[in-house]
């Protein structure tokens, strides 16, 4: 994590309180491994992970409305969500966005569709369903500018998935 990350926790902890709102985290461990080389499974990534995560409860978060996950660890309900997204994505607009060569490793283009998941309410419909209604809910996505890329990419396929 950086200092720009902390801008939108900050908002996300605001909103979590004044809204009473879930929140879900997530832990891009496998983009290290496909980005930095970094072993998957390994100690390095272990402890990145988990200092990740305790940087993320600093902030504060309710524990009752907050899931954070690992990527390596769960995918869960999200798996759905992941291959729509794949499928509405295309390979031409990854490698674009991402300056991707063909001699890259195939994680690289596969990655940004399991980063966009988590922000459909079916990707977690345990966690981000309206009780009083049975209906999936919207969600806000607080990510600081380095992300930017993924979320591009999310909006042009949202209203597809």
């Amino acid at each position: 994590m950086h200092i720009g990350h902390a801008t939108p926790f900050v908002l996300t902890r605001y909103l979590q309180d004044a809204l009473g709102l879930s929140l879900v985290v997530q832990i891009a461990d496998d983009e290290k491994y496909f980005f930095r080389d970094i072993p998957v499974g390994g100690a390095r990534a272990s402890e990145l992970a988990v200092e990740n995560i305790k940087d993320i409860i600093a902030f504060g978060f309710g524990p009752c409305k907050t899931f954070v996950f690992r990527n390596t660890a769960y995918t869960g309900d999200m798996d759905p969500t992941v291959m729509r997204v794949r499928r509405m994505l295309t390979l031409s607009a990854v490698k674009n966005t991402f300056d991707l060569r063909n001699s890259g490793n195939v994680g690289k283009p596969a990655f940004p569709a399991v980063q966009a998941a988590p922000c459909f309410g079916g990707a977690f419909p345990w966690v981000l369903r309206w009780p009083a209604e049975e209906r999936l809910l919207q969600c806000v996505v607080s990510c600081a500018i380095d992300q930017d890329p993924f979320f591009l990419l999310t909006r042009n396929v949202a209203l597809r998935v």
